[in-house]
This record gives C-alpha cells, sequence and structure tokens, in this order.
C-alpha cells in the first residue's frame, strides 16, 4: 500500500481488545502508538487526517517535557486533523475479511460553534 496527499492513516494498536481481555487501565501512562519522529513520516506523505484507537502518542512519550508530542506536531505544527480514540476493531475485521486496506471514509463533524472538536460517526466504504 501507497500512502499519499489527502489519506486518512488510521494506527490499531490493539487498544479496545486488550482491554475487552485484561480489563481497563490508565492509558495516558500506558499505551502503544506513534513516537514523534513519526510525524515526519506523515509530513512527507502530506496525509490529511491521522487517527487512533487511542491517542496517537506512544505513552510515555519518550518526548522528555512533553506529553503528546504527535498531537502538538500534528495539529499545531502541521494543521493535520486528528480522530482519537476510534473503534477500529470492526474496520479491521472488515478489511482483513476482503483483504483491502484502502477505503472512502465519511466523517461530518457536527457544526458546533468556536468549538475545536467534535462527535463523529465515520464511515468506512470498500
Amino acid at each position: 500500500m501507497k500512502i499519499g496527499p489527502g489519506d486518512v492513516v488510521f494506527i490499531r494498536t490493539g487498544r479496545w481488545a486488550r482491554r475487552a481481555e485484561k480489563g481497563p487501565w490508565d492509558v495516558s501512562k500506558e499505551s502503544a502508538g506513534l513516537h514523534a519522529s513519526s510525524a515526519k513520516w506523515l509530513k512527507q506523505r502530506d496525509v490529511a487526517m491521522v487517527g487512533s484507537d487511542a491517542a496517537s502518542d506512544v505513552a510515555p512519550s519518550l518526548v522528555e517535557g512533553v506529553a503528546q508530542p504527535i498531537h502538538q506536531l500534528l495539529l499545531v505544527a502541521m494543521g493535520t486533523m486528528i480522530f482519537d480514540n476510534c473503534d477500529l476493531e470492526a474496520l479491521s475485521r472488515a478489511a482483513a475479511q476482503r483483504k483491502r486496506w484502502e477505503f472512502l471514509l465519511s466523517a461530518s463533524p457536527l457544526p458546533v460553534i468556536a468549538g475545536t472538536g467534535s462527535p463523529l460517526n465515520p464511515i468506512a466504504i470498500f
């Protein structure tokens, strides 16, 4: 698969499957995710949006003094939007069943005046 300009990249860490198996834990202190160095790779490909089943950042972040460097780099420095805390388990199963990892994504935010975020119901169309 090739990632290019305008693509949305989803990172499935298995958070929700692990939670179902082992129970809840403090994901702000310990979770899989992207290291800050991943931002360069995403920027080189000019992705439009990044989504994850957690907060996108690995925790602990491994960047001294910065709790969520991916958030800061993507949102502030690069202007790249983020989907946080997605449940990607059903999407992963659907993609694996079809052996297709590319799909059309539709997601419309609520029109919240002066808002910086919104609940979404993203839909993957294979």
